[in-house]
């Protein structure tokens, strides 16, 4: 009988609220235009879009991204030194759909630096945050009145369930059954899982990225989508909906069974 060892681990797809631009290859400026649902996820068409955006490339790499809502005022502008790697090099804005800003920073090389403005919707100061290369220094916030309140992450990642990201990751090698029609034709590989953690805590449009066989694509989709509730991620005190890749190996040993898991 063939044995397997069945290997994981997961990776934050971007930071939260990043966009997921298309790649383009063209060196001349060019626009390219995308349309998204209430949630924040790509839509083939401007059909039943609740928000659209816009590429503006200067070059192959780089431009400025431009988010908006259904009622056409812009919803977010960052500069970027590479869209299609998603890096942001410059100033970094978003709105109310009132109008009123939402929030002001500057990014270098992808990483927060210098002062991060916030405001709540009535315009009032809801954070005074400073960075440098990527790391918080420190700041107030305020609740919508100007009172100070405690200072609190302006990104928080979800939590896993099941003891965190370990737990996590023990629990989908505990679950996989490698198909026998894989384990027969000597099948292995790995299969790249894309899922979203919503604003909820609940892991939804499971699907394959890049998989290796439709028979163990669709164990490894399985079991991801069987994962309990996480607790959400926030942005800003804000509940928002986050992209994970969970990359999921399939191999054949011919030794006694083993599943390992690993956190990157």
């Amino acid at each position: 009988m063939k044995k397997f060892y069945v290997f994981c681990f997961l990776l934050a797809a971007g930071s939260i609220g990043g966009y997921n631009a298309t790649a383009q290859v063209s060196n001349e400026p060019h626009t390219v235009k995308e349309y998204f649902d209430a949630a924040g996820k790509k839509l083939p068409s401007a059909e039943g879009a609740a928000e659209w955006g816009e590429s503006i490339y200067q070059d192959s790499i780089r431009g400025v991204v431009q988010r908006y809502y259904a009622s056409g005022k812009l919803k977010w502008r960052s500069e970027y030194e590479n869209i299609r790697r998603h890096t942001v090099h410059g100033l970094d804005e978003a709105w109310y759909e009132s109008g009123q800003l939402r929030r002001r920073a500057h990014m270098t090389h992808g990483k927060w630096n210098g002062e991060l403005l916030s405001y709540h919707p009535n315009g009032t100061l809801k954070r005074r945050e400073s960075y440098q290369d990527g790391k918080s220094l420190g700041g107030e916030c305020f609740d919508a009145a100007g009172k100070p309140v405690a200072f609190y992450p302006f990104e928080k990642m979800p939590e896993a369930p099941l003891g965190g990201f370990t737990g996590t990751l023990q629990y989908v090698g505990r679950n996989i059954r490698y198909p026998a029609e894989a384990l027969r034709k000597n099948i292995q590989g790995k299969v790249f899982v894309n899922f979203y953690v919503d604003t909820l805590g609940v892991v939804r449009d499971v699907h394959v990225k890049e998989g290796v066989h439709p028979s163990i694509d669709e164990e490894a989709k399985r079991v991801v989508a069987s994962l309990p509730a996480w607790e959400p991620g926030y942005q800003d005190g804000n509940p928002v909906m986050v992209s994970f890749t969970m990359p999921v190996m399939f191999r054949i040993q011919g030794k006694k069974i083993k599943k390992r898991t690993s956190v990157e």
